[in-house]
């Protein structure tokens, strides 16, 4: 997990220098809220993870 995570760090700084550059901040910070919640809310039903006894 550790190394994914070091892998993607470049990438998404590229994605967000580039999407700063060009695009509106409100819309990048918008989108990105979005996204974050979306991937907070589906997490669990793509892995199949029970949050029930937590």
């Amino acid at each position: 997990m550790r190394t994914t995570v070091q892998v993607l760090m470049p990438i998404g700084i590229i994605i967000a220098s580039w999407s700063f550059d060009h695009v509106a901040a409100g819309s990048v910070f918008l989108v990105s809220g979005i996204l974050f919640v979306l991937i907070v809310v589906l997490y669990p039903r793509f892995f199949n993870l029970s949050l029930k006894g937590v």
